[in-house]
């Protein structure tokens, strides 16, 4: 795979990295403006674990559903979850609900976090609420 770092696995899921995913994040910390490194380097950090969080969250579906999961693919544009195609209905609206179950539980962590210790004081701990 042309471009691609990797793989590097998490729970045996193959994550490969594509050399342009810095890009995603940059243009999230241009278009929010007023943007140093001090800024920018988290939030390409912060943009890339959110997509990886996502797409794992596909490919957990996935492993419920009993499908296997080929890879998971990050970019500058987002990622991807490649896995065997769905049996059913049900495992097809698990598979493709997975990514923003993902998200949903981790908002509901950060804000539970939030309420718990408060706005933190590190920029790159703020570009991860962000």
């Amino acid at each position: 795979m042309s471009g691609y770092i990797g793989p590097f696995h998490i729970r045996n899921n193959p994550i490969f990295i594509h050399w342009t995913f810095p890009f995603g994040g940059l243009s999230v910390a241009f278009v929010l403006g007023n943007v140093t490194w001090e800024t920018a380097i988290p939030l390409v950090v912060a943009y890339t674990t959110l997509v990886i969080v996502h797409e794992l969250g596909h490919a957990f579906a996935a492993k419920i559903a009993s499908q296997k999961v080929h890879a998971v693919l990050v970019t500058a544009a987002g990622g991807w979850c490649f896995a065997d195609e769905p049996h059913s209905f049900s495992s097809r609206l698990t598979f493709y609900a997975g990514g923003i179950i993902a998200q949903v539980l981790a908002l509901l962590i950060t804000v539970a976090l939030l309420v718990q210790f408060g706005n933190p004081k590190s920029v790159a701990l703020n570009c991860f609420i962000l």
